[in-house]
């Protein structure tokens, strides 16, 4: 990361990892991504986070009022938050 004195990944063995998705009227999640083809840890040495979502499903999402947040737990079953924020989905023309 751009201005991070820390250049070590985090070891992500053990921990799972959950994308929510709901309205940013109340943020009571309406989609919870948290097993594969969504979301995955495709090596947990690394630190890396795959999450892909088909337009099939973002089509459900709440259109340009939605926010997320990104959640791992960890072995002794503690939970962070390490991403939220706000996103919009639009549709889109041909395949």
């Amino acid at each position: 990361m751009a201005g991070s004195s820390d250049t070590n990944p985090v070891d992500l063995t053990g921990v799972s990892v959950a994308l929510h998705v709901g309205s940013a009227r109340n943020f009571n999640p309406l989609f919870i991504y948290d097993s594969e083809p969504e979301i995955s840890i495709p090596d947990p040495l690394t630190g890396t986070i795959k999450i892909r979502v088909e337009g099939a499903e973002t089509r459900n999402w709440p259109s340009r009022a939605a926010v997320y947040d990104l959640r791992l737990t960890w072995p002794d079953g503690t939970i962070t938050t390490v991403l939220t924020g706000s996103l919009s989905t639009e549709p889109t023309v041909g395949p």
